[in-house]
């Protein structure tokens, strides 16, 4: 029961796929699980990210195409980290600023019209303002 649901997406860069990451609840850790015709076909560990950093988001921060990130939040802080994943690996991990912890993360989604990226939507806790 330690281990959650983190999230979904095509972490395998495979198109027409959907993953799974889970994450234990102890010790941060991240594990992959791959998904095809409704069954469990590949499971791996993914790495380990601090307590302190919370999974807020998923979408696609590095604009390539069939690709699913991660966005984390500083539960202390408000920073934010992307980390790259493909082919079931956490690639890279950047930092991309930090937001006061007023602002909450609102949702995900193609707010700007771009291809092949992913925004994010933000309310102020204290005036409901969005940004």
């Amino acid at each position: 029961m330690e281990w959650a649901v983190a999230g979904f997406g095509d972490f395998t860069s495979r198109s027409n796929e959907t993953d799974m990451l889970m994450r234990n609840s102890n010790t941060g850790q991240f594990e992959i699980y791959d998904l095809a015709n409704n069954s469990i076909t590949f499971a791996a560990p993914m790495g380990q990210v601090g307590l302190e950093w919370s999974v807020v988001g998923f979408g696609d921060f590095s604009t390539r195409p069939n690709e699913t990130d991660m966005l984390m939040r500083n539960n202390n802080t408000g920073a934010f980290e992307h980390y790259d994943i493909r082919n079931n690996t956490i690639t890279s991990a950047a930092p991309m600023g930090q937001v006061g912890l007023e602002w909450s993360v609102a949702g995900f989604g193609d707010f700007s019209g771009n291809a092949n990226e992913t925004d994010m939507l933000m309310r102020n806790s204290n005036t409901g303002q969005f940004e």
